[in-house]
């Protein structure tokens, strides 16, 4: 027994270190799946921060419904990414001003979106695999930015878009994989419709704009493949 203990002790002595960073590790451990709980309010959330944190409801797979006070003016990336019990219908306020990337990437129970007349900037893959959307309204007359892949693999999405006049750039694989989109109105403003933009939209067509044209007198390039297999156009 002595010969034993006296082993268990030099043991414990020359590797003490090494049993500190562990021990330490776990509490870390502990502490990170605590806070990731805490961020998970369950089923139900109304949002009242005016800027909605990086993250702060990512991957909350419980979370079903959720509402945005007339607080809300950002988004920030990735805050309900992964949210696959996320349903229905969401509403945006009209005080919201941008949409940060991967907002509500992989959300795939997300139904319906109303977008508000407030915002400027949905960023790069805001929606992107929220497979089950179908539709969006209007995009607003307010949007100046569109990130690449932004709702890239909307495979239910049926609005027919009209694209603001303050939006210069159709940035690459915006609406790839879209292929329910029925319907393309081009902003009397676009310069550039980017490579894959529309790619395998197969039953999109182009409708003709308000001011009279399919393609705006702006347009100066259309980058490859921006609408392979859109087998209508």
């Amino acid at each position: 027994m002595l010969l034993i203990s006296l082993f268990s002790f030099r043991f414990f002595k020359e590797n003490l270190a090494f049993i500190s960073f562990i021990y330490m590790l776990a509490i870390l451990l502990i502490l990170a799946l605590a806070s990731a709980n805490d961020s998970c309010p369950g089923a139900s959330v109304q949002v009242t921060d005016k800027n909605v944190e990086k993250g702060k409801y990512q991957k909350c797979t419980t979370l079903e419904t959720l509402t945005f006070a007339d607080t809300v003016k950002t988004i920030g990336e990735s805050a309900f990414e992964e949210c696959t019990g996320l349903k229905g219908t969401i509403t945006f306020p009209d005080s919201l001003t941008s949409i940060g990337a991967n907002a509500f990437y992989g959300c795939s129970s997300i139904q319906n979106i109303v977008f508000s007349n407030g915002i400027e900037q949905i960023n790069e893959s805001a929606f992107a695999n929220c497979g089950a959307i179908s539709t969006f309204g209007s995009i607003p007359t307010s949007l100046n930015l569109l990130g690449k892949s932004a709702f890239e693999n909307c495979s239910a999405l049926t609005s027919s878009l009209t694209i603001p006049d303050d939006l210069l750039i159709i940035p690459e694989r915006a609406f790839y994989g879209c292929s329910e989109l029925s319907g393309l109105v081009l902003g009397r403003n676009v310069q550039l419709i980017s490579k894959e933009a529309f790619y395998d939209c197969i039953k999109l067509s182009l409708q003709r704009s308000s001011y009279g044209n399919y393609y705006p007198s702006s347009l100066t390039r259309i980058e490859d493949f921006a609408f392979f297999n859109c087998s209508v156009l």
